[in-house]
């Protein structure tokens, strides 16, 4: 016990002995002034412990770091250190109010723990997205909608054939032949699942987003099939994959020249509206060919007046499934769409929603599909450019 106890304890006994002369009511009032007294001095005294226990405690581990530091720290461990005691050692002298800003320990966003979990993420109302290519065959080509999964087209295969007579003589008979070219739809479908918790919990309308996806991609794989489809199987017939369709070479290995283009216009029939088809990289190179005086065959329109840029007086689209230029390839097509493609709507896009095959598993199945087709219906329509081996 310390002198300080022992003085306090002496003095109270002191005062219980003096209470003895005194009447019980009097006693009583003591008593209670003096628990009282004794309550506040334990208050007190364990106060003092708890500060006496902190101060030990901050006076090792200053011993401690300062062992650290003897024995020798180096590089990023040796500068923390140094930071850690240089604070232990100002708040034992000044107390923290004297700390500097780098011995402080303050909240932070970049570090989730001292703040950054508190900082809330804001997301756009739009869904920044890459471009997807779509070969536009719809907007050239010839469309029919289809009431049943084939679509029969009547074609004539050979036109009577005339002839000169003389006066009273007679003439050869003769008929025009026919045939019938049929559309087959073909089908598209992807199926997209999604558990319950995303269509329900995100900020953005899961469905819509799915269906814009679908619709997009849908829209890709009809132009895919259109451009470049085998015709065999599940797949329509493209056009660029019809063994029908004449072809002119470039003459330039690895290369389109001005002369080869103005080739493809006299190889189709009069009468026929044709346009140039490539992709958007053999365009930049066809916009780079100059005539014999120098001017550009690629030449500007004017747009307000209805009148779109031409490539030799001719209009043209971009067709982003067409080959890139490249010895054997055919990255130009030259002919008139409307007249030599068919396209045949069976259904639009359709969705099915089902909420059940998977529901043990809290998904949700979105299956899409749609059935068209597409192919080649008059061959000599069209002609292509083979770039010379």
């Amino acid at each position: 016990m310390s002198d300080f106890e022992k003085k306090h304890m002496d003095a109270l006994n002191a005062l219980r002995d003096e209470s003895k002369k005194l009447s019980p009511e009097q006693k009583a009032d003591i008593n209670n002034l003096l628990d009282m007294q004794e309550e506040k001095s334990q208050a007190k005294f364990r106060e003092i412990s708890e500060k006496s226990k902190k101060i030990e405690e901050l006076e090792n581990r200053y011993n401690s770091l300062e062992a650290d530091l003897k024995r020798g720290l180096g590089g990023e461990e040796k500068q923390a250190k140094t930071n850690e005691l240089k604070a232990f050692e100002i708040y034992l002298r000044k107390q923290s109010q004297f700390l500097g800003q780098e011995e402080l320990k303050y909240l932070r966003t970049d570090v989730d723990s001292q703040g950054g979990y508190l900082l809330p993420t804001e997301l756009d109302a739009e869904i920044i997205k890459k471009i997807t290519e779509i070969s536009n065959i719809r907007s050239v080509a010839r469309i029919r909608p289809m009431s049943s999964k084939s679509l029969g087209m009547p074609t004539r295969s050979t036109i009577v054939s005339a002839g000169m007579v003389g006066e009273g003589q007679t003439d050869t008979y003769s008929n025009s032949t026919y045939g019938l070219e049929k559309l087959y739809a073909k089908k598209g479908q992807v199926t997209v699942a999604s558990t319950i918790e995303e269509l329900e919990d995100t900020s953005f309308d899961v469905a819509n987003l799915i269906m814009q996806d679908v619709g997009e991609e849908m829209a890709q794989l009809e132009g895919a099939q259109f451009t470049l489809g085998s015709g065999a199987g599940n797949n329509c017939e493209g056009f660029m994959t019809n063994a029908n369709i004449a072809e002119v070479n470039s003459g330039v290995a690895d290369a389109i020249t001005f002369d080869s283009l103005i080739t493809l216009t006299g190889e189709l029939k009069t009468g026929y509206a044709p346009i140039y088809g490539m992709n958007r990289k053999t365009l930049a190179i066809v916009r780079k060919l100059k005539d014999g005086s120098g001017q550009y065959i690629w030449q500007a329109g004017n747009l307000s007046a209805g009148v779109p840029n031409q490539i030799l007086g001719y209009n043209y689209i971009e067709i982003p499934d067409m080959p890139n230029i490249g010895a054997g390839t055919f990255p130009v097509i030259y002919g008139d769409f409307r007249r030599g493609y068919t396209i045949g709507d069976r259904k639009g896009l359709t969705m099915i929603r089902d909420e059940v095959t998977q529901k043990k598993d809290g998904k949700v199945e979105f299956t899409f599909y749609k059935r068209f087709a597409g192919m080649v219906t008059l061959p000599e329509a069209f002609v292509k450019l083979k770039i010379a081996a």
